[in-house]
């Protein structure tokens, strides 16, 4: 079960975590959130979760080190390393928040049309046939 909290703990209260930026998580393809480490495979999706349900029991555990590994797709991409665990046998983790400014903005491959060596008949200007025409050779 997720800590209990108690007056003093450091915690935020609740109104103060809900002012600024918007709760990201409708911007993240779920599906396609990994872990390395985790004893229950797909577990991780499960911590990635709204802040009203933020105190359900569901958990993403390493399975045998203390170390998990998670990597969250569509906020670019964010890798979240948990190193330590002051000591237990294994990492829990009940709840990831993240909060900022989501965009549905997708990364595309940039389409250009180029000329590498421009034909002067496709780019007739009226009127310039009776102007001087220069040559420049720098060869």
């Amino acid at each position: 079960m997720p800590v209990s909290h108690h007056e003093g703990c450091g915690c935020k209260n609740s109104d103060e975590v809900l002012k600024g930026g918007e709760f990201l998580l409708k911007y993240i393809n779920i599906d396609k959130v990994t872990a390395l480490n985790e004893k229950t495979h797909g577990s991780c999706r499960k911590i990635l979760k709204s802040y009203d349900n933020r105190l359900s029991p569901d958990n993403c555990e390493s399975d045998v080190d203390h170390e998990l590994v998670t990597s969250l797709f569509n906020v670019s991409y964010l890798t979240l390393y948990f190193y330590e665990n002051y000591g237990a046998d294994t990492t829990k983790i009940f709840y990831i928040g993240l909060k900022g400014v989501g965009t549905n903005y997708i990364r595309k491959a940039v389409e250009t049309v180029y000329e590498a060596s421009p034909n002067l008949s496709d780019h007739k200007i009226e009127g310039s046939s009776k102007a001087a025409h220069f040559r420049f050779d720098a060869f």
